[in-house]
């Protein structure tokens, strides 16, 4: 998700938000704290449809963090 390429980083993250709201699999506190940076990084992106982007993976992604990593 750090790619030069705002398009990528765009897929990036989206992809990676569309298997974790399909995924069964309950994520550890590590995992959990890489994949919140790495969206969370995105709301800094100079492209304004990354940062978009970065907002919904969140709103989809946070039903399935932990209370500990919301209040963070």
């Amino acid at each position: 998700m750090k790619s030069h390429d705002k398009d990528c980083r765009f897929m990036a993250a989206r992809d990676v938000t569309e298997i974790l709201i399909h995924s069964s699999r309950q994520l550890d506190f590590g995992e959990q704290d890489a994949i919140c940076s790495a969206i969370l990084a995105h709301l800094e992106d100079p492209y304004v449809d990354n940062q978009a982007n970065a907002v919904k993976s969140l709103q989809l992604i946070c039903p399935m963090l932990s209370s500990n990593m919301i209040c963070m």
